[in-house]
Order: structure tokens, then C-alpha cells, then sequence
């Protein structure tokens, strides 16, 4: 996968630097873009052999929530609270559904993702939200999109990296628990996305799409999700998907 994603960049990267239409190539923006949290929940699925059809949903549902808390005026640990909140909430109803009553993933989330295409539209009634400046300077840093993209990558790493590393010294999996795990770390990272997005384009997600930048499911699969099976290598494909995040955008 390192290989083939060298490749990529060694084939991709010198025609984007010199094509003339950015002075000077956003490496890091592209790569620490808010659909990379997105990437990240997708790949921590696609990982236990399953798939979640609801992270742009997701996506859009926590820029819709952070955007309404940010007009009410409350404080950014609100905003926080309220995201994340939500995100517990989706990945609660995929992991009674999938684990629990033994669904299938691609049904399940399917499903929330029609109906959270309806509560995004209720929220927003049906138009984009734009915040002022006086709105999003509620926000720490608001005008460092990459700062707080990269800060809740940074957390999701260090949260994963004890267990990636107790998966891989023990070997005795739990695909229930892993399962549900990666369903409502996908569910949080994906509504976090949304308030990055927020944060970075000052406005909410166009509603009404189940489908939204499918450099999310491309990033996840160049990472290896769906390729590297052994125990304990959650950390280092989540550590990938930045890089083909970039390839992506510059293909």
C-alpha cells in the first residue's frame, strides 16, 4: 500500500505542482481536508468487514448541529458536546442494528442515511446555512481549518493506538466489540468532519444527498481498509489515509 501510494505521488504530484492553478500546492489543506475524518471512520469500518453508507450523511448532520449551536451562541465546549452527542447517538442506533440484532451494516446505514437526509433539511429548512464572522469566531482559531482538522485526527490516533497495539499483542479478536467500536468512532469522526467544514467554508453542507465526496470511500480503500486483515493494523491504515486523501484530491 506505501509502495503504490509512492507511485501515485511520484506520477500525480509534479504535473498538479506545475499545472498553474494554485501558486503554490495546499499540501497539508488537502491532506488534513475535513473529509478526512470522514476517511478515517470509513476505513475503521471497511476494516471489521463491514461499511458504513452513512458518513456524508453524518458529515452533513454535524455541520448542520454545530452551525445551529454556533447561532444560539453558545460556548465552543457546547459545540463540541453537541457534535460529538450526535455522533454517539447515530453510532448507537448502527451498533444495536448491525451487532446486536445482527443486520447488515450496508442496509442499516443506509436506512439512517435516508432519514438523517430529513432531519438535515428540518434543520437547515432545506437551504445552506451561512455563520458570519462574528459566529465563527466563537470558535478557538477558527480561521486554522488544518489546526483542528488535525487535532481530531491526532486524538483519534491516540485513542486507537492502545487498542490497535492490545489487538495485536493478544490476537484473540472481538469482532463484536471491534465492530461496534468502529461504528461509532465512524459516526463521531464523520459529525466532527461536518464541524471542520463549518469551521473551514463558514457554511453548512448542501442538504438533501445521500452521496457526497467520494474521495472519502477512495482514501479509506488506498489506506488498505479493505486489503490488510491482520490484528492489530487499525493505527497504521488510519495513519495512511492522509496520503491518499492527497492523491485523490490531486487526481
Amino acid at each position: 500500500m506505501v509502495a503504490l501510494l509512492l507511485l501515485l505521488g511520484l506520477v500525480l504530484f509534479p504535473p498538479w505542482a506545475d499545472s498553474g492553478t494554485l501558486i503554490r500546492p495546499d499540501v497539508l489543506g488537502q491532506m488534513f481536508s475535513p473529509h478526512v475524518l470522514a476517511a478515517l471512520g470509513l476505513a475503521l469500518v471497511l476494516r471489521q468487514g463491514s461499511i458504513d453508507l452513512s458518513v456524508w450523511v453524518a458529515f452533513a448532520l454535524g455541520a448542520a448541529t454545530a452551525a445551529r449551536i454556533l447561532q444560539a451562541g453558545c460556548h465552543p465546549l457546547g459545540v463540541l458536546a453537541g457534535v460529538v452527542g450526535v455522533g454517539l447517538i447515530l453510532g448507537l442506533v448502527h451498533t444495536l442494528a448491525v451487532v446486536v440484532m445482527r443486520l447488515p451494516g450496508w442496509g442499516v446505514t443506509l436506512i439512517t442515511a435516508t432519514i438523517g437526509v430529513s432531519v438535515v433539511a428540518a434543520m437547515t429548512a432545506g437551504q445552506v446555512v451561512t455563520l458570519t464572522m462574528e459566529q465563527l469566531d466563537r470558535w478557538p482559531r477558527a480561521g486554522q481549518p488544518i489546526l483542528t482538522t488535525g487535532t481530531f485526527c491526532m486524538v483519534a490516533l491516540l485513542a486507537l493506538a492502545p487498542l490497535s497495539l492490545r489487538s495485536h499483542l493478544a490476537r484473540k479478536p472481538g469482532p463484536g466489540g471491534k465492530l461496534a467500536a468502529a461504528l461509532t468512532a465512524s459516526a463521531v469522526l464523520s459529525c466532527l468532519g461536518g464541524l471542520c467544514w463549518l469551521l473551514k467554508s463558514g457554511r453548512t453542507c448542501m442538504p438533501g444527498h445521500l452521496v457526497g465526496d467520494l474521495r472519502v470511500p477512495a482514501a479509506a480503500v488506498l489506506a488498505g481498509a479493505a486489503a490488510i486483515r491482520a490484528p492489530g493494523r487499525s493505527l497504521f491504515v488510519c495513519a495512511l489515509v492522509p496520503l491518499p486523501m492527497l492523491a485523490a484530491t490531486i487526481w
